[in-house]
This record gives C-alpha cells, sequence and structure tokens, in this order.
C-alpha cells in the first residue's frame, strides 16, 4: 500500500518536472540544458523515494 503511494507521488512529481522542463525550454531552447534539468529531476525523484522506503523501514 505504500510502496503505491510512493509510486503515485513519484508520477505526480515527474509530472510537474516536466511541466517546469517544458517552461524552462522556452525560456533557455538549448536542448542540453533540457536534458540536464529532466536528468537532475530523475535523479532527485529517485533519491526522494528511496530515502522515503529507507526511513519508513527503519
Amino acid at each position: 500500500m505504500k510502496r503505491k503511494r510512493y509510486l503515485v507521488i513519484g508520477v505526480l512529481v515527474a509530472m510537474s518536472f516536466d511541466v517546469v522542463i517544458e517552461w524552462e525550454f522556452v525560456v533557455f531552447p538549448h536542448p542540453w540544458i533540457k536534458r540536464l534539468v529532466s536528468l537532475i529531476g530523475l535523479v532527485v525523484i529517485v533519491a526522494t523515494i528511496n530515502y522515503l522506503s529507507n526511513k519508513n523501514k527503519q
């Protein structure tokens, strides 16, 4: 049940990051900045989900 909740939170965060990336792409029309921002966003999402799941195990 908790894992499902984390999955939903992760999807919502990813969708919000996608909106931010689209906005960044309008402001800075450079594809490498878009890739960099999306990569950082992905790393942050994965790290947050891992941290939350490890915190609940303790």
